[in-house]
């Protein structure tokens, strides 16, 4: 363990393993809100009561 199990140059199977893990899952979650916030605004634009509720950038 110590310096070995921490050496940078080595990659040791299980911290890759989960660094790819949690990158599939932010991934994941990312375009899932993307999605979501695109559905939701479209959803909008097609209400006019949703429409005073929607910001638009400058």
């Amino acid at each position: 363990m110590g310096v070995v199990a921490d050496d940078p140059g080595k990659e040791m199977e299980f911290k890759v393993f989960h660094a790819k893990i949690l990158r599939e899952v932010y991934m994941q979650v990312k375009a899932d809100i993307k999605m979501i916030v695109q559905k939701e605004m479209g959803r909008m634009q097609r209400d006019p009561d949703l429409m005073l509720f929607r910001v638009e950038r400058s």
